[in-house]
C-alpha cells in the first residue's frame, strides 16, 4: 500500500493525538488515586491516627498493598468519570484538541464554507473515541497496578509527586496506544 503526503500526515495527526489521549487519561487516573490517598490519610486523621506514626508501623507489603487499593479506586473514578459523554470533550483541562502547529492551516480552511464545521466534527470525534476507549483502558491499568513490585510501589512513594504517573505511563503507554488508535480508526470508520 502506498501513502500519499496528505494520508501520511493524517496518519501522522492521529498518532499525535493517540499519545495526547493516553497521557491525558494516564493523568487523570493519576490524579484520582492520589485523590483517593489523600482522602485515606485524611479519614485516619480525623481518627486520630498519626498518620506519620502509621508509615512506620505498616509493612512495606502493607503499604503497597493501600497503594495498589487506591490506584485501582482512582482507575475506578476515572474511568467512570471518563467513560461517558463528554467525558474529555466537556472538560476544558482534558479535551483533546487539534495540534497547535496546524492552527494557521485550519483557519484558513474554517473560510472556506464546503469544510466549514468539519474540523469542529474532528475534534469531538477525536474526544468521543476517548471517552469510548476510556471502559477498554481500565484492565490495562488494572494490570499495570496488580503487577507492581515493592520496589516499584516504594519508588512511587518516596518518588516525586509525580512518579504514580511517570509509573503508569511506562507500564500502559503502549497498550493505550494501540488501544486509541483501534477506537480513533473505529470511529472515523463509522463517520465516513
Amino acid at each position: 500500500m502506498v501513502l500519499n503526503y496528505s494520508s501520511f500526515v493524517a496518519k501522522l495527526r492521529i498518532m499525535r493525538k493517540v499519545r495526547i489521549a493516553s497521557v491525558l487519561l494516564i493523568t487523570a487516573i493519576t490524579l484520582g488515586a492520589c485523590a483517593e490517598l489523600n482522602k485515606l490519610l485524611k479519614h485516619a486523621e480525623d481518627y486520630g491516627v498519626n498518620t506519620e506514626t502509621a508509615k512506620d508501623v505498616l509493612t512495606n507489603d502493607g503499604i503497597i498493598k493501600g497503594l495498589k487499593e487506591a490506584l485501582s479506586k482512582g482507575t475506578d473514578f476515572a474511568v467512570s468519570s471518563l467513560n461517558v459523554k463528554d467525558g474529555y470533550f466537556a472538560d476544558q483541562a482534558l479535551k483533546i484538541l487539534l495540534p497547535k502547529e496546524a492552527q494557521p492551516i485550519y483557519k484558513k480552511l474554517e473560510k472556506i464554507p464546503v469544510i466549514e464545521g468539519i474540523l469542529d466534527d474532528a475534534v469531538l470525534s477525536v474526544n468521543r473515541a476517548a471517552e469510548d476507549a476510556a471502559s477498554e483502558a481500565k484492565p490495562i491499568f488494572l494490570q499495570a497496578i496488580k503487577e507492581m513490585t515493592i520496589q516499584d510501589g516504594m519508588g512511587i512513594l518516596k518518588g516525586s509527586d509525580t512518579a504514580a504517573t511517570h509509573y503508569l505511563r511506562e507500564k500502559t503507554f503502549e497498550k493505550l496506544i494501540m488501544l486509541l488508535n483501534r477506537r480513533f480508526k473505529l470511529r472515523w470508520t463509522r463517520s465516513m
